[in-house]
């Protein structure tokens, strides 16, 4: 079968990206009427090994956060807000407002925390349901002063990363970490 050929070929998590960008595919073929059903529905989900799940060690994310920090504080600040949130790349240059930012002060503790909202306004986050993410207080003081230049409709990440992961890719290098990693490796 294409599974099993595939699996020979390719680690489970990339047979997986590729059998589900498939789906989608056929999915919207069938929804434009081109197809009846989508033969990948019979296929068995891939169970992908706890080893192939790799995110940032806590001594990686601080390297990387390290060389980054005064060398590019915008990028810095939604790296941190990245690490706290789990937001994808493309939801925090695209989709997060000023205005999805809220700030409270625990009642108990006094302690400051932030709240970040993803909304599916713009139909763009993956699976198009509205989200709420804590924000660390060591995070939300740096983030409070750098939303502070924003009006509440602009999008405070927007421009911080043109390259579309080019800066990425050359602040692992920088920082003496794996070349292979990705953004999508700060979701936990």
């Amino acid at each position: 079968s294409y599974k099993s050929h595939m699996l020979a070929k390719y680690v489970a998590s990339t047979v997986a990206t590729k059998l589900n960008s498939l789906y989608g595919l056929i999915e919207y073929g069938k929804k434009l009427g081109f197809i009846s059903s989508n033969p990948l529905k019979e296929l068995d989900k891939i169970n992908i090994p706890e080893s192939e799940i790799r995110t940032f060690t806590d001594a990686e994310k601080d390297k990387l956060l390290r060389v980054v920090k005064d060398d590019r504080p915008g990028y810095y600040i939604m790296l941190l807000v990245a690490f706290d949130t789990a937001a994808r790349f493309n939801e925090l240059t695209s989709i997060v407002k000023k205005s999805d930012f809220r700030f409270e002060v625990d009642a108990k503790t006094k302690v400051e925390f932030g709240v970040m909202s993803i909304t599916n306004r713009a139909v763009r986050t993956k699976n198009k349901r509205n989200r709420y993410t804590p924000i660390r207080p060591a995070t939300v003081k740096i983030l409070k002063q750098y939303l502070a230049n924003f009006n509440d409709d602009d999008l405070p990440f927007e421009k911080v990363d043109l390259s579309k992961g080019v800066f990425f890719k050359q602040y692992l290098k920088k920082a003496g970490l794996d070349p292979t990693y990705h953004f999508h490796m700060i979701r936990k």
